[in-house]
């Protein structure tokens, strides 16, 4: 999670050993599932935002866009970490990844 300061300076700070953030609680809460945050970022070339979210703050900072595993959607992340599935605009349209658009 990031921790600001009242002066504007922020540092990410790592929850302790079995603890996940809750954006619920606002703190850092006990995992039943040790491996509920993942380790590295995701190899697969699409995404979707369940299985295989690639929106972790720590691994992909600064890249909000990526391939959906249908080609006329695309994954959009936000800089908390919250995964959003996008259709393309138009009903002809699929996701460029090289160009991060629709083409």
């Amino acid at each position: 999670f990031v921790q600001c300061s009242e002066y504007g300076d922020c540092d990410v700070m790592p929850c302790p050993t079995d603890e996940v953030w809750s954006v619920e609680a606002y703190t850092c809460v006990w995992s039943p599932i040790p491996s509920s945050m993942p380790t590295s970022a995701p190899t697969p070339y699409t995404f979707n935002c369940d299985d295989k979210n690639p929106c972790d703050p720590l691994f992909t900072a600064f890249e909000y866009y990526y391939p959906h595993v249908e080609e006329d959607k695309f994954v959009q992340c936000d800089a908390h970490g919250g995964c959003y599935v996008r259709p393309c605009p138009e009903i002809d349209e699929v996701w460029d990844k090289d160009l991060k658009t629709c083409v």
